[in-house]
C-alpha cells in the first residue's frame, strides 16, 4: 500500500528548512527508511511564494500564483510511503512528527494498478 503525506506549513513554517540540529537528526532517519523500503520519495517544498494554483473550468484557465495568505493551503514537504497497512503508515508518520518536534501532516492512500481491476 502507497501513502503519501503532506506535510502542512504555516505563515512561520511553509518553507521548512530545518536547523541544522533537527538536520543532523532529519538525515540519517530518511536515509535509513529508504534503504529500509517504506519510504520511496520525500522533499521539501519551496515556498508559496514560487507557487501557482491551475483552475480549470469551461475550458478556461485560471493561474493564481502565491504567496497563499491561507495556512489551510501551505505544504512544506511530502513524503511517499509504501508500507504494508494504514496503521503502519500512521505510526511511521507519528515517527517523523516526533523527530522534527511535532507538526501536521495529511496522509492520503495512493491508488494501485488493483483498485482498477
Amino acid at each position: 500500500m502507497r501513502f503519501m503525506g503532506l506535510l502542512k506549513g504555516n505563515q512561520h513554517t511553509e518553507n521548512f528548512v530545518p536547523n541544522l540540529e533537527a538536520f543532523a537528526q532529519m538525515q540519517p532517519y530518511v536515509e535509513q527508511a529508504m534503504k529500509d523500503g517504506w519510504l520511496v520519495a520525500t522533499d521539501g517544498l519551496q515556498s508559496s511564494a514560487k507557487a501557482s494554483t491551475i483552475r480549470v473550468a469551461d475550458g478556461k484557465r485560471t493561474v493564481t500564483d502565491g504567496p497563499f495568505a491561507e495556512s489551510k493551503e501551505l505544504i512544506a514537504s511530502y513524503a511517499i510511503l509504501e508500507v504494508s497497512s494504514k496503521e503502519e503508515a500512521i505510526q511511521r508518520t507519528t515517527e517523523f512528527l516526533n523527530l522534527i518536534g511535532g507538526g501536521e501532516i495529511d496522509l492520503y492512500q495512493m491508488y494501485e494498478a488493483s483498485d482498477f481491476a
